[in-house]
């Protein structure tokens, strides 16, 4: 009679087949922790308990209240070996995410700031170097049935290509997709929201 085992490759979901049972694993089970980098950390401009406050090209104003900082680890599982019988390594991966509400309860508009360590399937936890290369910002400007969302790579060099004139005095930003402008010292200098154009009021 033949004896067959089976396993399953947690990257990979292939299936390893013999007639002999498979060796035991050597690789003992190890945990990873991949941290944001405290440069990308700096270029989210709030404590959290901010307030906001915006104005729009035809003078209406908008107030937003920030809901402090959520800080957490997104767990993974890989396999650490490609016998049959291989550990699973876990990879704890760090999440950083501000809330701002706005003052209108009608439009229920939020703006949301999520930076994490962006992980890749296909690189092992052993080989990642955690050097803020894959740090990922998120920047959502979000209201009823809407989403706008803006991804901006958190460890490029800032291209401050666009000009915005705030109450007599200049500022530069990176221009993402839907209007939005970002500074890394200011945060979001400018954004469309409702057919409108609003700007920081400094």
């Amino acid at each position: 009679m033949f004896i067959l085992s089976c396993c399953i490759f947690f990257d990979s979901c292939k299936f390893c087949i013999s007639c002999e049972p498979c060796p035991k694993s050597t690789n003992p089970s190890k945990i990873y922790f991949f941290f944001v980098s405290d440069n990308n950390k700096a270029k989210i401009p709030y404590t959290g308990k901010d307030t906001l406050m915006y104005i729009s090209n035809t003078n209406d104003t908008i107030a937003f209240y920030g809901q402090g900082v959520n800080k957490y680890f997104e767990t993974h599982a890989q396999s650490n070996s490609q016998t049959c019988e291989a550990s699973l390594d876990n990879g704890q991966f760090e999440n950083i995410s501000y809330v701002f509400t706005g003052n209108n309860p009608i439009s229920n508009l939020r703006l949301e700031f999520h930076l994490y360590y962006n992980f890749d399937d296909n690189v092992l936890f052993s080989s990642v170097h955690p050097d803020g290369l894959y740090d990922y910002l998120n920047i959502n400007i979000n209201w009823t049935d809407m989403l706008y969302k803006n991804c901006l790579y958190a460890n490029s060099s800032s291209n401050y290509s666009y000009q915005i004139n705030i109450n007599g005095k200049n500022y530069s930003g990176t221009a993402l997709s839907n209007g939005t402008v970002y500074n890394y010292h200011y945060g979001v200098l400018q954004f469309k929201f409702n057919g409108k154009t609003w700007t920081l009021n400094k």
